[in-house]
């Protein structure tokens, strides 16, 4: 079926009754900071409305991607075509199902920020989630990802996730998703509605010591005052990606105003004024230098989003 051009916006709209913006400039919404616009951006607040912006679009052909906090993604500067849905409201809430002896179970919207799940965690006196404060993702984006760092990881304390697949909306248990470094079962066509975490009883004074050994050792190795979307490429069998961009020389490497942070190797950054083709050609430049000189080929762990130009990548 041919998309039926930029007529099915004021359909869509109307058929799925949300707030919605039209050109909606992606780089407000996104860590980098750089990007074109969303030809629509659309905010869903219940299953209902998800359901139905799904069916309308499919049925129209129109593409559709879901926006989180925008810290894993690089948008092309010419922008996205289709509608880009971020989840809100109930589809963004957090919610106690049971409090007991083995703990607590919470439920967390797919939309819901992971920092403030952390943080509802530990004022409610419940741990094991520490290890991933500050990481700017979603909770359906961390699920999709498997979130994880040296302190600890999501998959650790998952139970089940709520899952949009096809047309129906159902609970599947963590252990059926293949749940791997930065990978999942979630694939682009699936949507992450909610997940249930099962917490352990802690003293909240000793998780919020914890948060702030966590917090300290972030700050202590990542870049300061830049924009960023964290480590820019997953880690390999070799090692971790940020010593072999380190040991390939490319602290420092620069195209345009994007360059290699001189603190974190792995880090692609700038401090305003770069475009997403400059930070994308800087990123071939650096999987190239690691290649040459260690036969690794990095895999990027930034999405990228839109159409983006070729070229040489050469250093100006």
């Amino acid at each position: 079926m041919k998309r039926p051009g930029k007529k099915w916006v004021p359909g869509f709209t109307r058929q799925v009754g949300c707030r919605a913006r039209r050109c909606a400039p992606l780089a407000r919404h996104t860590s980098f900071g750089v990007g074109g616009a969303a030809e629509l951006l659309a905010w869903l607040e219940d299953e209902e409305s998800l359901l139905e912006a799904r069916g309308y679009l499919d049925k129209l052909a129109v593409p559709w991607r879901i926006l989180g906090m925008g810290s894993n993604i690089l948008v092309a500067d010419a922008g996205v075509s289709g509608a880009t849905l971020k989840l809100s409201g109930r589809l963004a809430s957090l919610r106690l199902l049971e409090k007991g002896r083995r703990g607590l179970v919470v439920e967390a919207g797919g939309g819901a920020g992971l920092q403030r799940l952390v943080s509802w965690a530990q004022k409610n006196g419940a741990g094991g989630l520490e290890g991933l404060w500050g990481i700017p993702a979603t909770v359906g984006g961390a699920v999709k990802m498997n979130a994880g760092t040296r302190w600890g990881g999501l998959a650790d304390r998952l139970m089940e996730v709520r899952l949009l697949s096809g047309t129906r909306i159902r609970w599947v248990p963590a252990g059926s998703l293949n749940l791997g470094y930065r990978r999942s079962g979630v694939g682009p066509r699936r949507v992450v509605v909610a997940a249930r975490f099962r917490l352990p009883r802690r003293d909240p004074r000793r998780v919020r010591r914890r948060i702030s050994q966590v917090q300290q050792a972030r700050r202590a190795a990542q870049p300061a005052g830049v924009r960023s979307a964290g480590s820019f490429f997953m880690n390999s069998e070799a090692g971790p990606a940020g010593m072999l961009i380190e040991k390939a020389g490319c602290k420092g490497l620069r195209v345009g105003r994007a360059f290699v942070s001189e603190k974190h190797a792995n880090f692609i950054v700038h401090r305003g004024g770069a475009s997403a083709q400059e930070i994308l050609r800087l990123s071939w430049q650096v999987a190239r230098r690691v290649y040459r000189m260690f036969g690794v080929r990095l895999e990027r762990e930034v999405e990228l989003w839109g159409r983006f130009g070729s070229g040489s990548g050469r250093k100006r």
